[in-house]
């Protein structure tokens, strides 16, 4: 079955190349740790999905993906190779993670990341703990979020873009390439 992810025609904020066009997928009914499928379920073998997570219906995960106990993904979620998303995620429906990204990077106990549906993060970024993402968002690549970032929604980061830790960025946001903020 070749599962067809989101391109760059959908998500204009993406450059091309961070998210494939088309992946063939040769596990697609895996299981969840109650034994329920996935629906129509894209997962690659090596994937690692702690038991104490749930993935909602419809996922396509990259191969090398690792996630961690207490996340939760919603619905027709397209997760890239190499991601990793460590403890204490929520991620809404439609949400798109490019490869490499790491959310809840050094995350501690109680610190929980929560990113709202339709959001793109593309690849190579970097999410610090106890962050959350409005509705709507797109991450540009290489952008690193520090701790306690409260991004809103509608918003539009470029790639290369730094948010200091504990920066509160507003609905309908949009920073350019290559910026610090604040």
């Amino acid at each position: 079955m070749n599962c067809n992810l989101r391109t760059t025609e959908t998500f204009p904020g993406l450059s091309r190349g961070s998210i494939h066009g088309k992946r063939d997928c040769r596990h697609t009914k895996p299981t969840d740790a109650t034994g329920d499928g996935y629906g129509d379920a894209c997962v690659s073998p090596d994937v690692q999905i702690h038991p104490r997570s749930s993935i909602g219906a419809n996922p396509v995960i990259g191969d090398g993906t690792e996630i961690k106990r207490d996340v939760s993904v919603g619905d027709n979620a397209v997760i890239g190779s190499n991601v990793t998303l460590n403890k204490n995620v929520v991620l809404g429906n439609d949400v798109t993670i490019g490869d490499g990204t790491i959310i809840n990077q050094g995350g501690a106990a109680g610190d929980e990341v929560t990113i709202g549906s339709n959001v793109v993060i593309d690849r190579d970024v970097t999410i610090g703990s106890g962050v959350t993402i409005g509705d709507n968002t797109v991450i540009g690549r290489n952008s690193v979020i520090g701790d306690n970032v409260t991004i809103g929604s509608d918003v539009m980061l470029g790639k290369e873009v730094t948010v200091a830790a504990g920066t509160v960025i507003p609905d309908g946001t949009v920073i350019e390439c290559c910026q610090s903020y604040p």
